[in-house]
């Protein structure tokens, strides 16, 4: 058996007035910014920026709004104007660098033992998570799916581990997030930097252990895995388990439960820290 968690928000463009409109999303000093997920507001809609930051939007309408959202920048906002825009021309978006501050750590050695900070859950047999780029159904860039984990005490992230059953794309490339969650709608990054996870074209299955070194703060924590780039057809399955989980698409707070409390079969390791 087989279960295609597609997200009930997967990305449909639907006909409007402006067919595809280009975009080039650049720092200060105009150097592309990759992967910049991009979405209308209050919307399902979304996709993610190439690695030169240039993306096509299609479907938009006049007055969207349109939320550009990078680890390292300040989240922006792009209103459509018919009168001010040409769907011929390729707007440039600036993003503005994002300073992290994070509290000082002290570690001490009875801290420094390693252990699972989020379990992979228990495994539901047969089942599945099929990232799908195909003919049939257009890759949804920008489409995350992970779990909230609740910690009580400050840690360090050292690993993530995660499995790819098979892979029939040619390469996917997925971004790992961690966020904390404030009031239920605010979501402050917590790495300083993207990490990026890439999966070739494999018919057996594949374990990556991605090694880490990031404080992340005692709370409410999203721990998530996005799809940012396809390269070719086909899919890229990944084990499920009951692990409580949940999907968004990445410039959106909104988190929606998966069924039958299954989700992304996955760990991360760390230990325990005291801050300041």
């Amino acid at each position: 058996m087989v279960v295609k968690i597609f997200s009930s928000f997967c990305f449909s463009f639907f006909i409007s007035y402006i067919s595809a409109q280009q975009f080039k999303i650049t720092d200060i000093k105009g150097n592309g910014i990759s992967y910049v997920s991009v979405g209308i507001s209050n919307t399902d809609k979304g996709t993610v920026s190439d690695e030169k930051g240039f993306l096509e939007f299609r479907g938009l309408k006049n007055a969207d709004t349109l939320v550009f959202n990078h680890l390292n920048f300040k989240r922006k906002k792009f209103v459509i104007d018919f009168n001010e825009i040409n769907s011929t021309d390729t707007i440039n978006i600036i993003l503005i660098e994002n300073v992290f501050s994070l509290k000082e750590v002290t570690v001490t050695g009875k801290n420094l033992k390693t252990r699972v900070i989020k379990n992979k859950g228990v495994l539901f047999p047969g089942g599945s998570i099929i990232y799908e780029n195909s003919e049939h159904k257009h890759g949804s860039l920008g489409e995350e799916y992970g779990e909230i984990i609740n910690k009580k005490r400050d840690f360090i992230v050292r690993q993530l581990n995660i499995t790819c059953l098979k892979n029939s794309i040619d390469t996917c490339i997925f971004r790992f997030n961690l966020y904390l969650i404030k009031n239920d709608s605010a979501f402050t990054p917590l790495l300083p930097k993207p990490v990026y996870i890439t999966f070739l074209k494999s018919d057996k299955k594949v374990r990556k252990s991605v090694e880490l070194n990031n404080y992340i703060p005692k709370g409410r924590i999203w721990v998530g895995l996005e799809i940012v780039k396809y390269v070719g057809k086909g899919s890229c399955l990944f084990p499920l388990s009951f692990s409580n989980g949940y999907g968004r698409i990445s410039n959106s707070n909104k988190l929606e439960k998966l069924p039958m409390g299954l989700g992304h079969f996955f760990s991360i390791k760390g230990y325990y820290v005291d801050s300041n």
